[in-house]
């Protein structure tokens, strides 16, 4: 009887561990009453020992390459585009602060180079627009400077013009007042002229005896010398149409002005003892002038002066020469002149006095007589202490009279 073959049966177990293990066994019929069996039992474990061994490294290859990888990305990107969108970030910085003129490189052509292009174009326009506008800015200013001086300038004419004709205004007002003082003059001079001749003769008749005192005879001479002027200043009245002319002589100051003194002295008399000082250099020097006008002017000044002192008070007069003009001051302690009527002391028929005390007159005429020598008055005050007036005249070489027209008490 032959041999029959069976199929082989195959077992397959998994461990914990989860190892394969198989057996295979096939029945092999042998001649005669023996049967046999065989079997074949393998595992696979070192097979898949190398199989996890080799998952295990492909693993963590693949975990460094991916790694590597990365890292080269971004180093990459660092330096092909991080940094060059920094330096544009940098750059715009730099332009939010005002540096047109910054740009940024370009070294490749990629979407980075070409918006770094497009931001340099853009700079350079915004540049040559900035410049452009610096330029305007400049032509502009310089324009606007050059209207503001010409605007200043014709400000500072026109505030010359209203200066000078607030002047001529108020010059005019006083020439009104001065020709208006002229015809009341004149009027009155006609009036006046034949008592004062009547009574310079009379003087002239008892200076000619000679048994009058030393002291009388001095004041009768006095009183003649002011008679004198009183008819000369009558007859310049008389004839308001007549240029008045300034002599020029050389006269000494300390004459002039002490005999300026000695008639106001004379006019004070015995009963208001003011205390009327003179102040005068060692050796004061001759001075061309009209002595007439001088004399005039400095006694009024005096008058003015002792009027407005009290019981207590004290008028001095002094005098400086310097090289280009002289000063003679008229001081005194009174209450002193307020500021509002300070800038009116001038005015002509503008007084401070009481009613029937003044005829505002005195100062506007001194300030006229003033101008005709030449030269100036002005005065200083402060209330409750006192006033300084001072006359200024300039040294004068030429020996020529000087003409100032005098219509009706006012100058023209």
């Amino acid at each position: 009887m032959g041999s029959i073959p069976r199929e082989p049966i195959v077992y397959t177990r998994k461990s914990v561990e989860g190892d394969y293990t198989h057996l295979v066994t096939r029945s092999v019929d042998l001649k005669g009453p023996w049967t046999a069996q065989l079997s074949m039992k393998w595992s696979l474990a070192p097979v898949q020992d190398v199989i996890r061994m080799t998952e295990r490294w492909s693993l963590f290859l693949g975990i460094g390459q991916l790694l590597m990888l990365i890292l080269l990305s971004a180093l990459i990107i660092d330096r092909v585009v991080l940094r060059r969108l920094e330096a544009l970030t940098q750059a715009m910085r730099d332009v939010e602060a005002g540096d047109l003129d910054r740009r940024v490189p370009m070294d490749s052509d990629d979407e980075v180079g070409r918006l770094s292009h497009g931001f340099n174009q853009m700079l350079s326009q915004l540049s040559n627009a900035n410049h452009e506008i610096h330029a305007f800015n400049l032509r502009l200013a310089k324009e606007i400077e050059a209207a503001t001086q010409d605007l200043s300038r014709k400000n500072a004419a026109l505030e010359q013009l209203n200066r000078l004709l607030n002047e001529l205004r108020q010059e005019n007002a006083s020439k009104v007042r001065l020709a208006v003082l002229g015809q009341l003059a004149a009027q009155l001079a006609h009036e006046i002229g034949t008592p004062l001749s009547s009574v310079s003769g009379h003087l002239q008749l008892a200076l000619l005896q000679k048994d009058i005192p030393p002291h009388l005879r001095e004041r009768l001479e006095v009183s003649s010398r002011e008679i004198g002027r009183i008819g000369r200043i009558v007859r310049d009245y008389l004839d308001s149409t007549r240029s008045l002319e300034a002599e020029r002589k050389r006269v000494s100051l300390r004459q002039v002005l002490t005999e300026a003194v000695e008639v106001c002295r004379g006019g004070i008399g015995m009963v208001n003892q003011k205390p009327l000082s003179l102040d005068l250099p060692e050796d004061p020097p001759d001075w061309v002038t009209d002595p007439g006008l001088l004399r005039q002017i400095v006694i009024n000044l005096l008058s003015n002066a002792l009027d407005a002192v009290e019981q207590r008070g004290e008028v001095s007069l002094s005098a400086r020469a310097e090289e280009t003009e002289v000063s003679i001051a008229v001081r005194d302690t009174g209450m002193g002149i307020a500021p509002e009527d300070l800038r009116r002391i001038f005015e002509p028929f503008y007084t401070t006095k009481g009613r029937g005390k003044g005829t505002g007159l005195g100062l506007a005429i001194c300030r006229e007589l003033a101008k005709t020598l030449g030269g100036s008055i002005d005065v200083e005050s402060t209330p409750g202490k006192g006033s300084v007036f001072t006359l200024r005249l300039p040294r004068i070489t030429n020996l020529e009279p000087t003409i100032q027209r005098v219509a009706a008490g006012g100058t023209t």
